[in-house]
């Protein structure tokens, strides 16, 4: 591909990294040269920064920059100063949304301290969804960059749930209520984070953690205060630092994310808050026609039904066992069970079948 095709394919795309994949599928290479060693060089699919340096090179333009001055080249121009031009203006254009989008997530607390499962650091990130609001997420550097991950390893997971499940397991090993603290509070002593597959690795300060007497009592007690399926031990890569791996996986559904147990139930409680919402919704729906789960049959022949087909789903809510609807309160509903799947399942009436399709 010609150079300036490459500039007029960059405006429709509007993005370096579709170019540069669009290229790679063409068979675009760079240019190839020999050592002297005759050792073969080059000859590699266009990379992003590549693609930057030439979109923004004023050769295509005839022209030689040498510090801040531009001289004219000896040779002609072979992008036209209009479509150049144009390039440099979309350019700046995503260099401006870069540099907000940067701003907007630099300020998650966990920057800096989450990698992948091959030592990729895992920067913060943002979307905004169908309405308006703002999703943060922890990204692998390859990912942002457009770069493929190998299979299993997870490059992308939400913030909320990330930073819940650090502020939680650290809480405990402080001994430390996790309302009463903020995740913030907590980062001196927070080396690393590594997400892994079936895990999450907290690498912790000792001195902090452990205190200056018997750390084995103090590393025995902690572990009382932990789940079954987490561990505690000193850190591989220094003495000075204690290991925490949280027997928890990434679950993602319907663009959420969830950390599970092995068993499937949630690693953290956290109130759904569409989920509650529904609930209301469910009991306040009832209530209108003067209904309700503690009426008699006989009242219910009486009563006007729900005209609004979402609101008959909904009420079902209204009819689940006390211990079900005070979990989904607390925030100890299953991992994935949202207002959604609830309302488009078909809940038993029995309670303990309740109990048993949902695994509490």
């Amino acid at each position: 591909m010609c150079s300036d095709r490459a500039f007029t394919r960059y405006l429709e795309l509007k993005s370096v990294n579709a170019l540069r994949d669009e290229l790679a599928r063409s068979g675009v290479l760079s240019k190839g040269w020999k050592t002297k060693a005759g050792v073969d060089k080059g000859r590699q699919p266009l990379s992003r920064g590549s693609l930057f340096h030439l979109l923004q090179s004023r050769v295509y333009l005839g022209q030689i920059v040498h510090g801040d001055r531009i001289h004219p080249g000896a040779h002609p121009a072979i992008v036209p100063a209009e479509l150049f031009k144009a390039v440099q203006q979309q350019l700046a254009v995503n260099a401006a949304k870069r540099r907000v989008k940067g701003t907007l997530a630099g300020s998650l607390p966990l920057k800096g301290l989450v990698f992948d499962a091959l030592g990729n650091r895992m920067g913060p990130s943002f979307a905004y969804g169908k309405n308006g609001g703002r999703h943060c997420y922890y990204v692998s550097v390859p990912l942002q960059r457009g770069e493929a991950l190998p299979a299993g390893v997870i490059g992308r997971i939400s913030a909320l749930p990330m930073e819940a499940l650090v502020l939680d397991r650290v809480s405990r090993c402080l001994d430390q209520p996790a309302t009463d603290t903020a995740l913030e509070a907590l980062l001196p002593i927070l080396r690393r984070v590594d997400v892994e597959a079936n895990s999450v690795r907290l690498t912790l300060d000792r001195q902090a953690v452990l205190g200056d007497g018997d750390a084995a009592a103090a590393v025995s007690r902690i572990a009382a205060r932990l789940e079954a399926d987490d561990q505690i031990a000193v850190g591989k890569r220094s003495g000075q630092t204690i290991e925490l791996i949280i027997g928890v996986r990434p679950v993602f559904r319907g663009g959420r994310t969830w950390m599970v147990k092995p068993a499937g139930a949630a690693a953290v409680g956290r109130p759904d808050k569409q989920l509650l919402k529904a609930l209301a919704q469910a009991h306040n729906g009832l209530t209108k026609i003067n209904a309700g789960p503690t009426q008699s049959p006989e009242h219910w022949r009486q009563t006007e039904g729900l005209r609004d087909s979402y609101m008959r789903r909904l009420a079902r809510l209204a009819f689940l066992a006390p211990d079900i609807q005070r979990a989904i309160l607390d925030g100890r509903q299953p991992a994935g069970l949202t207002a959604r799947a609830l309302a488009d399942q078909h809940i038993p009436l029995a309670w303990a079948d309740q109990r048993q399709l949902f695994a509490l």
